[in-house]
Order: C-alpha cells, then sequence, then structure tokens
C-alpha cells in the first residue's frame, strides 16, 4: 500500500461518533454507505464488485444513480474482459472480504488498470488480509482501504436475507459438522454483525434456549461483539432516549408450519407460485407474456405502488391494481387532448412520467393476472383452507375427510399434496389413530411426488416434531394469541379464513416487547446480562431462514407507530419449495452421519 493510502475502519453509517443517528432502516444504511463510497471519490471511477456485492447494490441502487456518481463502467473483479488500461479512470473496488477476493485484489494490484484504487470491504477485515493485501500493493497504486459494513442483501426496509440455501444443516450436531455447515455458520454471524454495525446497536444478545445452534450462535455473536468492540462504541441508546436493543436468536424448527402454507399477501404469493429472488420476478412461463414483461423487477425502493402494497392480501390487491389501472387510463385521456403547442409541450414534459406510469401499470397488471391464472387452475382456495385449519384448530375427522377428498384430485400438484399431509403430521403425529401411515402410502400412488419426498415426512418430524419444539405450537397460546388478532389484515367485515394463521414469531415478539419474554426460555448471552426497559429496537435472526409472512408481522408492528422498530433477518427467505428443498438436503446428511 502506498505511503499516502489511507486505512479506515468504519464508514458513515457506523461511525463510532455519537452524533450520527442510528439507521432505522436497512436499505437506507447500506445507501449511506453506497452514497459515501461513490461520493468519496473524485472524478471518473471503474466500480469492480463481486458476485455478491453486484447483487447487494443491485438491490438498492438503481444503475442510473450509479451513473450520476461520474461510474464509466461496472465490471466484476477477476474478469478476464478486462484488459484494457485506462489510467485516466479511478478504480472503486467493493467487495466481500473473502480469501478469494483477497486473491483477485493482489492479482489486480499486480497489474493495475486505473491510476489508483479505492478499496472498500463489505464487513470486517483481518489485520492479516490487510497486510497480506499491502504487499501486494507493488505499484503503489491504493489510495484507500476502508471497512463498510453492509454485508447483506436488503429486501425490504425491515428485512434481510444472506441468501443461504443450506442452513438447515446447521440442526444437525455440531460434532457432526462440515466444511459446509461451518461456512454458513461463520456467513450468518458475519451478516449479523454487519446489519448491527449499519444500524449503529449494540445490542443484549437473547437466544432460544431449547436450541442448540441458537445458543452457539448468540454466544458467538456476542464474542463477536465484545472482539469488535471499537467499532460497537457508537454512544449509549439511553443518551439517545432508547432502550438498548436487543438481538433475539430463533430456530426455524420451533415452527416448520409457517414455510409450508400457501400465502396470501402480493410480496409472499409472488415468492410462492411464480418466484421472486434479489427483487427479480421471473414471468417468462406466464401464458401470452409481453418480451419485455418476461424478467420484471418488484421492489420497495423504486415502485411507489409495490411499496404501498406488497403486505396487502390477495383481494385488496386486486382492487388497488383496479385503481392504479383507472389512474393510468384517466392520465391517458388526459395525454390525447393536445389543441394547442402549449398542450404539447406540457405532453413532452409530462412523457417520462407518463412512460414511467405506463411500464409500472403493465408489470404489475402482468404479474397479478398470472397470479390470479395460478390461484384458479391450482384450486389453491380450497387447499389453501384446509393448510389454514391444520395450522389453526383441531378437527381431526373432518379434516382427514377433506384431505382425503383433496388427494383424490388430479389436478392437485404433487408438491401441494405434500405439503398439505405434512401440515397434517405436524398436527396429529401425537394424536392416537392418526392416519400418517396410509396418507404416506396414498402418496405413493400419486405421480409427482417420489420417495424422497414422501420420506420428508419423517424429516419433518424429527427436524420440528413436537419432541424438537421448545413451544406448544398448537396450544391455547399458540398461534392465535392476542397479538395474531391485532395484527392481522382481514377482509373487512367478514372472518378472512386463508390468513387466520400467524407465524409463532408474532407471540414471542408480543411476550417481548411487553417485558413478558421468560429469561428461562430466551436467556442471555452475555451472563449478568438483564434488559432493564422494554426494547424499542429489536432484531430477529431466525436460524434456518424467514419467510414473508413473517416479514409481514414485522412491517406491521413498524407500520404501527409505537415507537418500536423490529428488523428481522436470516439465512434464507423461505417459500414452500426452498423449504423443502432444505429439508431433501437435511434428510439426506442426517442419513450420511447417522443421525
Amino acid at each position: 500500500m502506498s505511503a499516502g493510502g489511507e486505512s479506515k475502519r468504519g464508514g458513515a453509517a457506523s461511525s463510532s461518533s455519537s452524533s450520527s443517528a442510528p439507521a432505522h432502516s436497512l436499505i437506507e444504511a447500506q445507501r449511506r454507505y453506497i452514497d459515501k463510497m461513490l461520493n468519496g471519490v473524485d472524478g471518473m471511477k471503474m466500480l469492480l464488485l463481486d458476485g455478491q456485492t453486484t447483487q447487494m447494490l443491485a438491490m438498492i441502487y438503481s444503475q442510473t444513480e450509479v451513473l450520476r456518481n461520474q461510474v464509466f463502467l461496472t465490471d466484476k473483479l477477476g474478469s478476464a474482459g478486462r484488459t484494457e488500461r485506462m489510467m485516466h479512470l479511478r478504480g472503486v473496488v467493493y467487495v466481500r472480504p473473502t480469501a478469494e477476493n483477497l486473491r483477485l485484489l493482489a492479482k489486480e494490484l499486480a497489474d493495475p488498470k486505473y491510476s489508483e484504487y479505492h478499496i472498500f470491504f463489505s464487513n470486517v477485515v483481518g489485520g492479516d488480509k490487510l497486510r497480506a493485501l499491502a504487499r501486494a500493493d507493488e505499484h503503489e497504486v491504493v489510495a484507500s482501504v476502508q471497512e463498510y459494513y453492509a454485508d447483506y442483501f436488503a429486501v425490504n426496509h425491515d428485512l434481510l436475507t444472506l441468501n443461504l440455501s443450506d442452513s438447515l444443516l446447521m440442526s444437525l450436531p455440531r460434532d457432526r459438522w462440515d466444511r459446509r455447515q461451518q461456512d454458513a455458520f461463520a456467513r450468518c454471524c458475519e451478516g449479523a454483525v454487519a446489519a448491527l454495525l449499519s444500524l449503529k446497536w449494540k445490542p443484549l444478545i437473547r437466544y432460544q434456549a431449547n436450541s442448540a445452534i441458537a445458543q452457539s450462535f448468540g454466544r458467538e455473536l456476542q464474542s463477536r461483539i465484545v472482539q469488535e468492540n471499537k467499532l460497537f462504541s457508537f454512544g449509549s441508546a439511553a443518551s439517545r432516549g432508547r432502550a438498548q436493543p436487543v438481538v433475539l436468536v430463533l430456530d426455524r424448527r420451533d415452527d416448520p408450519v409457517t414455510p409450508l402454507l400457501t400465502q396470501w399477501t402480493y410480496q409472499a404469493m409472488v415468492k410462492e407460485l411464480i418466484g421472486l429472488d434479489d427483487n427479480r420476478v421471473d414471468m417468462s412461463n406466464a401464458r401470452n407474456i409481453r418480451k419485455d414483461l418476461k424478467q420484471v423487477v418488484l421492489s420497495c425502493v423504486d415502485d411507489e405502488f409495490f411499496a404501498e402494497h406488497m403486505n396487502d392480501n390477495f383481494g385488496d390487491l386486486g382492487a388497488a391494481c383496479k385503481d392504479l389501472l383507472a389512474t393510468y387510463q384517466k392520465k391517458y385521456k388526459d395525454n390525447q387532448q393536445m389543441d394547442s403547442i402549449e398542450d404539447m409541450q406540457n405532453f413532452v414534459e409530462r412523457y417520462p412520467q407518463f412512460k414511467a406510469l405506463s411500464n409500472n401499470v403493465s408489470k404489475h397488471v402482468a404479474v397479478v393476472g398470472e397470479l390470479s391464472r395460478l390461484v384458479q387452475e391450482h384450486n389453491m382456495m380450497a387447499q389453501s383452507e384446509l393448510e389454514q385449519e391444520l395450522a389453526c384448530s383441531d378437527d381431526h375427522s373432518s379434516q382427514l375427510r377433506t384431505l382425503k377428498g383433496l388427494l383424490e384430485d388430479p389436478n392437485l400438484v404433487g408438491i401441494d399434496a405434500l405439503r398439505i399431509v405434512l401440515l397434517y403430521a405436524l398436527r396429529y403425529e401425537e394424536r392416537s389413530g392418526n392416519q400418517i401411515a396410509a396418507l404416506k402410502r396414498t402418496l405413493q400412488q400419486r405421480k409427482g411426488v417420489s420417495p424422497t419426498q414422501i420420506a420428508l415426512i419423517d424429516t419433518i418430524l424429527s427436524f420440528g416434531g413436537a419432541a424438537k419444539r421448545g413451544v406448544d405450537l398448537y396450544g391455547n397460546k399458540g398461534l392465535l394469541g392476542s397479538i395474531a388478532k391485532s395484527l392481522k389484515k382481514g377482509v373487512v367485515g367478514v372472518e378472512n379464513v386463508y390468513t387466520q394463521h400467524q407465524p409463532h414469531l408474532a407471540q414471542v415478539l408480543d411476550s417481548l416487547l411487553k417485558g413478558k419474554l421468560k429469561d428461562a426460555e430466551y436467556p442471555f448471552a452475555r451472563e449478568g446480562s438483564q434488559q432493564k426497559n422494554r426494547p424499542q429496537d429489536v432484531f430477529v435472526f431466525m436460524l434456518g431462514g424467514t419467510t414473508y409472512e413473517e416479514a409481514t408481522v414485522v412491517s406491521q408492528l413498524n407500520q404501527a407507530e409505537t415507537g418500536v422498530r423490529v428488523i428481522l433477518g436470516g439465512p434464507h427467505v423461505h417459500n414452500s419449495q426452498s423449504f423443502l428443498k432444505e429439508l431433501e438436503l437435511l434428510s439426506a446428511s442426517q442419513s450420511r452421519v447417522g443421525y
């Protein structure tokens, strides 16, 4: 590293200065970093990213915004096509501090293409890595190195993911972990630390006592906060009139029901029925879809309609989409009336906004139309009603009769048949005379359900059955508690049978925010710690993955204007398919290690 180069720990959003206010949005916290990074380097720039920071950036920052900051080109670090020297540009490197990226950086610095390099790591960098980087800077082109703590994917303002697709494997005993589980555990810790630093929260940490992995994670997170104590010196929360933040570490196994249910809110339905990854929706399988709508983006950052309605239930969404279309039609008619030069000038001025509205209307009408088609084609109303009944009420004979009738329907998709049987097994596993074995035989006779998938009935019971859960998921104080009713956004005037269920997370948050969460069930990671005041800032980290149904609970809490701010995160945001895929990985690993 050059003599004049600078190395800094921390950036704008995580400075140790107590005068800088904590962030209350994951997206805004990350945008602070990107603004600081791009605005802090003068002149024309070349932006070099890795595969993950490319996606992290794309989720919160538009290409237009990047170009506006004098970024001449964007490419991936290590790209073979980047051979031309452009010494009139400054290189801005934004990458995760991985061993592979350090190797690629050393290779880049050995043959520099730009006049100088400003390197930004998305997380904490060990001193040994910085020393290796300094040794690699033989041409003395590194002008600065900084840590910016944005090492997560900000899906919503209050939801993050790490895009790990195998985190359920961490539920195996730690003495049977291989490199895969160790890497996933380390990545979860890194992502949680980065989120806390970006929010400027120095928290108390509590974990689910009945979960070995939650305990390990909570204590490791506490250890890392102590180790990086200088980075967490934000000033006390009390000095800002807030209680000390809390990290609550939960285990997916205490609620295996939520990821299995059909969803009925906009963002969750798109994830479940079409697919939603890094805010991108693949509509290429939709019928009669226009070419320009085969790939669309649904983001609360730059789509006002989506930001407002992403947690609406399907009925309300249809009405909102109709209103959006009516607004467009009115503007379209207004734009047709051009009787003078002044009218033409006004049209030209309004055209960019009108075109943006037109594109947005086309996008949402296409997505909602495809959702409607899939709901009808797969008879999801009847299927979802039974799912909700299995999740929320005990009526064995009636539910079994309905279940058998659905399994006889040839139009029922195999994976949906499996999900309903899994829900039945979770509810009635301890009931004398249950029909789990008979339902397995019925599934064996259906097309589209493999023996591997049928084996998941046993896997889910060994993972999240009654003997493994720390809560009475189906008791009177379970999923239909008071907070479930207070947070529910049903159809006005009628009982919405498709949204009866509320995740177990709702009850846990209710207890925490009321100061009623028992220390024995959710102890502190640091011995002697205690929560003196009811928490106002909470970061829930769900090991095993979160869901959009849980994200809706969190969003509704944050919108209630009670002064409470909850952030939800985990290694993955599941729909039913991704959850079942991870269960298959877990099943295979259990067989391999003899667990």
